[in-house]
């Protein structure tokens, strides 16, 4: 009688352009271990499953037949171990916020002076902001129409702007965390994106950070994972999934933890500007109080469990010392279209309990 066994292997399609169905998942094995041998991965007997593209897992099952892995159970999730211990931040307040920073119909950037007003009138500690700042999808820019570089659109509209408000002596206290995009035509279109090296010059360098996306950095004790790639929407694009799904938008950015990766999807779409010799850098090494992932989806601030609570079929492993959950953010975009978007305000309260649930964030009108 032939008995269970586990495999490990990364899930793909049966073929190069089509996505994932019931009856064209295939599981392929590592060169080390198989070659990168793929059998065909038979879930008729999992009641509830989420799977996409380029996710590993591991996998219970029977091959009884040798021509299909008969799927008994699955791990999908292995969240990243907890960082050394520190202390938590007793409290603390941060704007998010992500591009565009000027609407569709001009280059003046009046949503990003007013969000930096913002940040002061809420008493933010720090701002994160995360590109695209010069924006290649806006119409302006697509359309050759103006009449200076990028580069001067990003000093003149963006920097000059953040070093003026950094300036009032109000603002002496406030970071500044920049983080550019693939759609930023001042830097590489490249994913993972390096930092805007040079851009910056003019703000108060000491409270000013430019990082690469993604980046695993803290904030006033805040520890933050964050990205400025549309991983959400690629994810929901490509995923496949059966059972009850309670909620989206927290079941989508817990592959991201569970997967460890700020970018888990693979092959990637067409216009994600994927550099997989990169790798490294897209992966998310540490469990991150605050996981910031921008998105054209709905805005929204969820907890989201680091181990989501076992189901029949889709059974997650949580690491020893990682907290039971994070809080997912997707701030919207600051400028949609001819009007304002949406921004986040993150606030940590004082107290004993744990830090997610310390934790406020409200997702607001500009």
């Amino acid at each position: 009688m032939q008995e269970p066994v586990w495999v490990v292997g990364r899930v793909v399609p049966d073929t190069l352009t089509g996505g994932l169905n019931d009856q064209s998942v295939l599981l392929e094995g590592s060169r080390e271990a198989s070659g990168g041998a793929r059998v065909r991965l038979d879930l008729s007997r999992l009641p509830t499953f989420r799977l996409f593209p380029g996710q590993v897992v591991a996998v219970c099952g029977l091959n009884p037949t040798g021509d299909a892995l008969v799927a008994q159970s699955i791990v999908t999730h292995m969240p990243p171990p907890a960082r050394p211990p520190d202390e938590a931040p007793a409290a603390a307040s941060l704007v998010v916020a992500a591009g565009p920073y000027t609407t569709a119909e001009n280059l003046l950037y009046e949503p990003l002076g007013e969000l930096l007003r913002t940040a002061t009138a809420l008493g933010a500690d720090s701002v994160l902001l995360l590109g695209p700042f010069v924006d290649a999808e806006h119409a302006d820019v697509q359309g050759g129409l103006l009449d200076v570089p990028f580069d001067v659109v990003m000093r003149e509209q963006v920097v000059r702007r953040v070093a003026l408000w950094q300036a009032d002596p109000g603002n002496a206290h406030r970071r500044v965390v920049v983080m550019p995009s693939v759609r930023d035509v001042v830097s590489p279109p490249v994913f993972p994106t390096p930092p805007l090296a040079g851009l910056l010059d003019g703000c108060v360098p000491e409270r000013t950070s430019s990082v690469h996306a993604p980046a695993s950095f803290a904030v006033g004790g805040l520890r933050i994972g964050a990205t400025s790639h549309d991983v959400l929407l690629h994810l929901s694009a490509n995923e496949l999934w059966r059972g009850p799904t309670p909620d989206r938008m927290a079941a989508l950015s817990s592959h991201v933890l569970g997967q460890r990766s700020f970018y888990p999807l693979f092959p990637p779409p067409l216009g994600a500007c994927l550099d997989t010799s990169h790798a490294a850098a897209v992966a998310l090494h540490a469990a991150p109080d605050l996981l910031i992932l921008p998105s054209n989806l709905a805005p929204f601030a969820k907890p989201v469990a680091l181990a989501p609570e076992a189901l029949p079929g889709s059974t997650p492993a949580k690491a020893a010392g990682v907290p039971d959950a994070v809080v997912a953010v997707n701030p919207g975009r600051l400028a949609k279209g001819v009007s304002g978007g949406s921004f986040a305000h993150v606030v940590v309260v004082p107290g004993d309990r744990p830090l997610h649930e310390r934790m406020r964030v409200d997702i607001r009108r500009l």
